[in-house]
């Protein structure tokens, strides 16, 4: 998963290498390791440098992961 990873920080990861990401950050354990590689990919980089909009790939997909926990809350409280 690290080299996935690697590739969506640069910006040249694929839809489906994108979606597998997706669902293995679905769990906690995963998304500590997550950022252990990007700390680690960071680390490798000129300071300041963020190649291939590394950056708003993080945030976006902060976002996308907070959206899904959202909509699985909505759909667990419809139920109850």
């Amino acid at each position: 998963m690290k080299e996935t990873a690697i590739k969506y920080f640069e910006g040249r990861a694929t839809d489906a290498e994108l979606e597998q990401l997706l669902y293995w950050l679905r769990k906690k354990e995963n998304r500590i390791v997550f950022n252990s590689f990007r700390l680690d990919w960071k680390k490798s980089l000129e300071p300041g440098r963020f190649p291939g909009g590394g950056e708003e790939n993080w945030q976006r997909l902060q976002a996308q992961l907070g959206q899904k926990s959202y909509n699985r809350w909505q759909k667990s409280r419809k139920i109850q």
